[in-house]
């Protein structure tokens, strides 16, 4: 155990001291360690989820352009060969 000086009053004080027992500075204040809570793994959780939701919704509404582009199609074909019947 050494002595060193307040940075705040300048008096000796122990180097294991928390405060300067004359003005209160904190030298070596404790550390807090804050374990983590359930809501870090939640907020986690919950942006998984939403990009799971966003990529489902773009598949679903890629897959239902899709659809309508060959159906439009076969009807522009059929269309087509109905009219070159005719002539």
């Amino acid at each position: 155990m050494a002595l060193i000086s307040c940075p705040e009053c300048l008096k000796k004080i122990s180097d294991n001291a928390e405060y300067c027992p004359s003005c209160g500075f904190p030298i070596n204040p404790p550390k807090v360690y804050k374990p983590k809570g359930a809501g870090c793994f939640m907020q986690t959780l919950n942006t998984g989820c939403l990009v799971v939701v966003v990529i489902m919704i773009i598949a679903i509404v890629l897959a239902g352009i899709s659809a309508y582009t060959l159906k439009t199609k076969k009807n522009a074909e059929k269309t087509e060969l109905k009219s070159s019947k005719k002539e």
